[in-house]
This record gives structure tokens, sequence and C-alpha cells, in this order.
């Protein structure tokens, strides 16, 4: 680590490295609240969106699927709100980068499965985005995952281990550019995978009619002579 000396102008050493004059550092129970269930709490009669951990996403921002499960059938889960950060606390999904958003939800809280930490930042000390995009660091992934507890291949993160863990802070405005520049790369990130998934099917379909039809319109598929071969339908004049 480098000594205070050695640091260029504009920079200060801290627990957690060099930082810019201007930001600090705090632990998480101090900029971040766990989501918990109010006293009260009245459950709609129909059903509650319940999240599962294969739908929360790893590579996206907002978790985007849900289960309609009616509030009798939730054995067991942990309550949560529109708009939480849902941060995974078993092995292998946080080592994999699972994490998501709640936006798409048709009610104020749902349910999720209870290897979560529903999180909420301060929204004047910490911009939520700014946080999302901090704990998907792999320095930040590496560093709790080696202060997991549990057997080999169920550990589980601490709940103090989150509340300690140190962020930086720095002015608020700063944190909200950088969350910007961040989910617009993000968002770029995801429309681009959107448009290879769509062009997957297309191009499995190409390729069929191509090695079964060769290089003719697909309204004149019915005027080309084929042939049984041990490959399956080829044009007559083809050989395999």
């Amino acid at each position: 680590m480098a000594e205070r000396n050695d640091l260029p102008s504009g920079f200060k050493m801290t627990d957690i490295g060099p930082l810019p004059e201007p930001w600090r550092i705090a632990r998480m129970s101090e900029v971040v609240r766990f989501t918990r269930k109010p006293r009260g709490l009245q459950l709609p009669n129909d059903y509650i969106p319940f999240i599962p951990m294969e739908l929360i996403p790893a590579g996206e921002i907002t978790i985007r699927k849900w289960i309609p499960k009616r509030p009798g059938d939730i054995r067991s889960g942990i309550y949560c709100e529109r708009g939480d950060i849902l941060l995974p606390k078993i092995t292998p999904s946080f080592e994999n980068g699972k994490q998501g958003i709640i936006d798409d939800i048709p009610t104020p809280f749902a349910y999720a499965t209870t290897e979560v930490f529903p999180l909420q930042s301060n929204p004047e000390i910490l911009d939520k985005m700014f946080l999302f995009f901090y704990l998907l660091r792999p320095v930040v992934r590496a560093e709790i995952a080696g202060r997991m507890e549990g057997t080999t291949g169920r550990q589980r993160i601490p709940k103090a281990v989150i509340k300690d863990y140190v962020v930086p802070l720095p002015p608020l405005l700063e944190q909200r550019a950088i969350a910007r520049v961040l989910t617009a790369v993000r968002r770029a990130i995801e429309a681009t995978d959107a448009v290879i998934e769509a062009a997957q099917p297309l191009k499995k379909s190409l390729m069929q009619h191509l090695f079964t039809y060769g290089l003719v319109p697909v309204d004149q598929t019915m005027h080309v002579p084929l042939k049984d071969t041990e490959i399956g339908p080829v044009p007559d004049g083809w050989r395999w």
C-alpha cells in the first residue's frame, strides 16, 4: 500500500486504499438498511410476487421475472420491497455475480428466497445504483466470499460481514454521475445480448433452409427436387 507521501495531489490514504480527497468511507451498516417486514403487514387476498434464486439475474440490473404465489403457499421466504437490491448470500450464486433490483413488480412488496439479503441504501448518503455496481466489482465479491461460513458447497455470508464491509462514498452528485455511466453501459450490453438471443432462432432456421434446399428463396422451395440420403433430404444435384 502506498505511503501518504507517495500519493498524487488530491488523494488521501484510507482503510480501503487511496481515494480522492472529497471521498470518505463508511461501513455498510451506516448507509444501508436490511429490509424488514413491518408489523401488522396486510397480505393481499390473491397473490404475492415471489422471486426464487433462479430468477435473480447475473449480468442484468432489473429482476424481470417472478412467480405469483398465494400467501398461504409461501412456506419460506424473505420480505422485500420494490426498489430493493437482492444480494445473494450463498455459494455459488454470490461468486457467479447474481444480483438484481426489484423494479418490475405490480405490488409494493414481494417475497424472495431466504438466500438473499434485501438491501436499501440511504438515498441522502449513498446512491442505490452506485452501491449496485460497487457490489459487483470482482475484488469486492472475492473479499466478501472469503468470509463465508459453513460446510463446503453450502457456505453462506453472515449478515455481520455485509454490515461491517466498508464502501467508498464520493460526493452524492459524483456517485450519481458514475452510476449513470455504468447504467448506460450495462443497458447497452443488455440490448446487444437481447438482439443476439433473438437472432439465434433465425440463424437456426436459415441454416436448416440452406442445407436442405440450397440458395433458393423460401417461396421457391416447392420447385427444388429433393432426394433422401443418410443425412436427410438434400437437393437432387447434391452428393454427400
